[in-house]
């Protein structure tokens, strides 16, 4: 069947706006603010084992842990190659020192390469999408890294954390008789920590550390209780 000549223009324009509609948008600059996004990236919380951080202090620690010294030298974000519409890619680019030792046998194998190659300017990056919801991601090996190391730190403090079953007195030093610093109310959580170097630890007590303070000394060990054993 033909179509009258006054309805064709009609039916060609209606199929070609259908095919500019369904045709991929290649090189189409995506309709974000970019920026925002970095900054959203590094303000939004990472979650482990009840413990948060921003995506920025996860970053910054890593460092910290890690290295030697160290510090992050500037952040930028573009469109994922892969998906820009909906995924950011964001770096922070960052100056590390030499690796800290550490035992090698509890990091994945590797871990002590990728840090002894890293050098004096060293991206850390993140994946953030969009699509349907928030998501972020560890982009290269140095982001998967320094999850690992948010992770280790908080295994670390959560077995350091203990709660004080009874009401008891912080000691100057560890015996009954030495002075009260101060007093921890019973379910009050402390951190238990090492004697200083050249104090041995004494049998039957235990130095904790208030979080968050300076603040130290001794309590009875019986009057602990380990956190994890109340997760």
């Amino acid at each position: 069947m033909r179509l009258p000549a006054s309805e064709l223009p009609v039916v060609v324009g209606g199929i070609l706006c259908l095919v500019i509609v369904l045709l991929p948008q290649q090189g189409r600059a995506p309709r974000r603010d970019v920026s925002r996004e970095v900054e959203r990236l590094r303000q939004s919380e990472c979650e482990y084992r009840g413990i948060t951080a921003t995506f920025e202090d996860v970053t910054r620690a890593y460092i910290l842990e890690a290295y030697h010294g160290g510090q992050v030298l500037r952040w930028e974000g573009r469109p994922s190659p892969q998906n820009p519409d909906w995924e950011t890619i964001v770096t922070a680019w960052c100056q590390l020192g030499a690796p800290r030792p550490g035992d090698d046998s509890t990091l994945a194998e590797k871990i002590p390469r990728l840090r002894r190659r890293a050098g004096s300017l060293t991206p850390v990056r993140w994946r953030y999408s969009t699509l349907a919801a928030v998501r972020i991601d560890p982009a290269n090996d140095f982001a998967q890294d320094a999850l690992g190391v948010f992770r280790a730190t908080v295994d670390r403090f959560i077995r350091a954390m203990v709660i004080v079953e009874e009401a008891v007195g912080l000691r100057a030093a560890p015996a009954a008789e030495a002075a009260v610093l101060g007093r921890l109310e019973a379910g009050t959580v402390v951190l238990r920590e090492s004697p200083p170097a050249g104090q041995e630890a004494a049998l039957g007590w235990s130095l904790v550390r208030i979080p968050s303070t300076t603040q130290r000394g001794w309590v009875p060990s019986d009057r602990l209780a380990p956190v994890e054993n109340e997760r």
